[in-house]
Order: C-alpha cells, then structure tokens, then sequence
C-alpha cells in the first residue's frame, strides 16, 4: 500500500519540522524546503490543499493542548516511582 499525496505531506511535514527544530533552522528555510516537497513529492496536491491541511494541524494544535499535556506529563513521569507506566511499556496497573 503506498501513502497517499495528502500522508506524504504530512510525512514530509513533520519530519522537516523536527529536523528544523532540532537544527535550529530558520522557519522561512523549513517553509521552501517544504514547498520543495509539494513540488517534487506531492505533486497532485495543490497549495490550497496543502495550507488546509496545515490549518487543520493548527486547529488540531490548539484542540488537542490538554491531551498533549497528559502524555508528556505520562512520558516525563515514566521512571517515577509513583507513575502508572513502565519503562518498558506497559500500565503498572
């Protein structure tokens, strides 16, 4: 089965903004590399297409903040002796 235009872009998204962040790269730079991308890899997908799927990540961003703060609390509390989860993966309960 292969990606859809629409899951390769989310793909390519996300792995630029990792990498962009871990490198401290410029958000301009990420943004034409990204451009690149739907150039070359998405290339059914239209730009409209692309910035809904971008709004939609922002709404998604600002909607799911309190489920995000419960897994990273859950990941930073996983060697607390206290915490439900296991290092190894699993619930303690």
């Amino acid at each position: 089965m292969t990606l859809t235009e629409r899951e390769r872009f989310i793909h390519y998204y996300t792995a630029l903004t990792v990498g962009g962040i871990i490198q401290h790269a410029c958000p301009d730079c990420v943004g034409e590399m990204l451009a690149g991308v739907l150039d070359k890899r998405c290339k059914k997908l239209t730009e409209t297409e692309a910035n809904e799927i971008l709004a939609d990540f922002r709404d998604e961003s600002v909607g799911g903040c309190n489920v995000m703060d419960d897994i990273i609390g859950d990941l930073l509390s996983i060697n607390n002796e206290d915490s439900a989860w296991t290092p190894g993966g699993g619930n303690r309960s």
